[in-house]
């Protein structure tokens, strides 16, 4: 009888202190965000399981949060309310001021974004200098549903949202349908792995891509409810571990081999 208490409590302390028991629940995208965030694919069928560097960043940050994380794709604003009612306990890969009423707590950053854009080199847009001042506000850009533009300056009557892929974008592109298509250059190379045909369009010389200077870097965060401050400073304390040790470029390195 002693042996089975003792094997008991050792299970029951091996569960709690690493929360075997109830695990965080993680939300983000499910607009995607190669490769950070996004479904795995097996040639042309979506497993449905989500995987990324984000995801493989809160597996490493576990034994620092005390509990195993889930991470589910949900539309973003489904992901928000989840998160405000409490089914889910933080958001992944958020931006600060990416949402219009910004309620919640965000992390430091653990990857930077970098806005950029590309165009045909045959169309008019390689002629035009985009940073001078209202200029960018004259073109037409590709977008695809469920993006939000204004971080890189777009207003919204300038997206045309008739795609349903980025491959579709870019030969939207190349036959002049639209000037620009915007996306931060992190998430351009990863594209491949959500779309394999993207890989072609990456390198293909029809096309250009630059710097979007007049829109600022931007950090990736987590973001939690003024409640879950504990778990916010654990998430920053595993965060600055893994800078400290540039560990953070290390998970990204699997995904472009």
């Amino acid at each position: 009888m002693q042996k089975f208490f003792l094997i008991t409590a050792y299970v029951t302390l091996a569960n709690s202190a690493f929360g075997a028991d109830k695990p965080l629940r993680a939300c983000g995208s499910n607009s995607e965000q190669p490769p950070f965030s996004f479904y795995e694919r097996k040639g042309d069928v979506n497993t449905r399981k989500v995987m990324g560097v984000t995801v493989d960043l809160l597996k490493a940050l576990e034994s620092t949060l005390g509990q195993k994380v889930e991470v589910t794709l949900l539309p973003w604003r489904r992901c928000l309310a989840d998160l405000k009612s409490g089914e889910a306990d933080l958001a992944i890969d958020d931006r600060p001021g990416k949402n219009p009423t910004d309620e919640f707590l965000h992390s430091k950053a653990y990857f930077q974004l970098h806005p950029t854009y590309a165009f045909s080199v045959e169309a008019k847009t390689a002629n035009f200098d985009v940073e001078k001042p209202g200029v960018l506000g004259q073109m037409k850009v590709c977008g695809l549903p469920g993006r939000q533009y204004d971080a890189f300056g777009i207003q919204e009557s300038q997206v045309e949202y008739g795609t349903s892929s980025y491959k579709s974008a870019f030969d939207k592109l190349k036959a002049k349908r639209c000037d620009i298509f915007v996306e931060y250059r992190e998430v351009i190379g990863g594209l491949f792995l959500v779309e394999p045909l993207m890989a072609k369009v990456i390198v293909d010389r029809a096309f250009l891509m630059k710097p979007l200077l007049n829109a600022k870097p931007v950090g990736l965060v987590f973001s939690v409810t003024n409640k879950s401050e504990a778990l916010l400073n654990k998430l920053n304390v595993g965060i600055d571990a893994m800078h400290k040790k540039d560990k953070l470029s290390e998970l990204l390195e699997p995904y472009f081999q």
